[in-house]
């Protein structure tokens, strides 16, 4: 094999396309409304109201949760490879 046909053969594996996108989404088990409460220091914020002192709620958001299988169908995403989520100790 000479050395353009070995570095066509490199470029053609580098030519495969990663796509991603983020999406900013409250997950949960169920479509719902839920609470999510933004805090005066923001490593609180949370969708659990916090009892720590000196810790005080600056907003409270009503935001809409969805079921990761919908938010799928709804966004045409077939196949996950990576998945990075925030979790909350939500119940």
């Amino acid at each position: 094999m000479s050395r353009a046909q070995r570095s066509m053969q490199g470029s053609a594996r580098i030519a495969k396309a990663i796509i991603y996108f983020p999406v900013q989404s409250a997950l949960s088990d169920q479509k719902e409304t839920a609470s999510f409460f933004e805090y005066n220091i923001t490593g609180y914020n949370s969708f659990e109201k916090c009892t720590v002192d000196r810790v005080n709620t600056a907003s409270e958001l009503r935001v809409d949760t969805t079921k990761i299988d919908d938010l799928c169908t709804t966004n045409g995403i077939e196949t996950i490879d990576i998945l990075k989520l925030d979790i909350q100790m939500r119940k």
